[in-house]
C-alpha cells in the first residue's frame, strides 16, 4: 500500500510492519500496488487494477 504518494515516479510504500522508498506510476497515498521488483532498497511497483 501506498504510505507516502508517488509523485514523479518516486515516494513511499508499506510492507508488512516495514516502509520501503518506491519508483513507479504516480499514487496517492492508500492505493494498493504490487512489487515487479527491486533495485537494492528500493521497490519497484505497479497499481493493482
Amino acid at each position: 500500500m501506498v504510505h507516502v504518494a508517488i509523485v514523479a515516479g518516486r515516494g513511499k510504500i508499506k510492507v508488512g510492519d516495514s516502509v520501503w522508498m518506491a519508483t513507479g506510476a504516480d499514487a496517492e497515498v492508500g492505493t494498493q500496488v504490487r512489487v515487479i521488483g527491486q533495485d537494492g532498497s528500493t521497490l519497484h511497483v505497479e497499481k493493482v487494477e
